[in-house]
């Protein structure tokens, strides 16, 4: 079964904020903690191995998620989160 994991601040997906901001998104890259793909036009998407992880509307979406990449997701969300929950 594929599903996606959203890396979010909003406190029900549903919501239209508080967002990711591009801004937060790019540190990511910058810092090396995602990789952009070349492959891909936009600065939107990155890549490792075969899983994809794309900003889109105030998240950050990774598909497909696999047990080797849940580490990896976690430590987005908390370079994400660390100046709200200082972790």
């Amino acid at each position: 079964m594929a599903y996606a994991i959203h890396i979010t601040k909003k406190q029900d997906w549903s919501e239209s904020e508080p967002k990711i901001t591009q801004e937060e998104w790019h540190s990511l890259q910058e810092k090396g903690v995602l990789e952009s793909d070349p492959n891909y036009p936009s600065d939107l998407y990155a890549k490792q191995g075969v899983v994809f992880y794309y900003y889109f509307d105030g998240d950050i979406v990774c598909k497909p998620p696999d047990d080797a990449y849940i580490q990896k997701i976690k430590d987005i969300a908390n370079y994400i989160f660390k100046d709200i929950f200082g972790v």
